[in-house]
């Protein structure tokens, strides 16, 4: 009523009637007040301004590639000990040690160096290498079984323990 009041007196009523009632127009009127982002193959919206990769990183695709240190405790005391605790974080494992040439036999049950008790950041793959003698050894991985392995460089294949 109030409104009527005010309007009349300028002759504006018939304006303020048609967009009251929406008769003046044509196009269709979009109630949707929500709009979703358009979707962005292998990002996720997980709030109003932030979103997230839903691809998996390479650490994830490939366990051994994932970076982090490494601090071997009193308890580890040979490099086969520590070894195996790199590798457990990874889901891989060591062949069997009967598998493995002679020299990487004796490696594994040699003392851990002290220069290596702290180790990282670092792949676990470059650890075990480093760990394994990365001058001696190549790192071998057997993605299906989830095993690892090396092989003795060809410059050390004479060695006295043969393999």
């Amino acid at each position: 009523m109030y409104a009527k009041r005010f309007l009349i007196g300028s002759g504006a009523m018939v304006m303020v009637t048609g967009l009251l009632c929406g008769c003046s127009t044509n196009q269709p009127i979009n109630n949707n007040l929500t709009s979703t982002p358009p979707q962005v193959q292998g990002i996720s919206q997980v709030g109003l301004y932030s979103t997230e990769s839903t691809t998996p990183t390479t650490a994830q695709m490939n366990p051994l590639t994932a970076v982090s240190t490494f601090n071997f405790g009193r308890q580890v005391n040979t490099v086969g000990q520590a070894v195996n605790q790199v590798l457990q974080v990874s889901g891989y494992a060591m062949v069997p040690v009967n598998q493995l040439p002679l020299v990487a036999q004796e490696t594994l049950i040699k003392p851990l160096p002290i220069t290596q008790r702290a180790l990282g950041p670092i792949s676990v793959s470059d650890a075990v290498t480093v760990l394994m003698g990365s001058n001696v050894f190549t790192l071998m991985i057997d993605p299906v079984n989830r095993l690892v392995s090396v092989s003795v460089k060809p410059e050390f294949m004479q060695h006295p323990s043969k393999q």
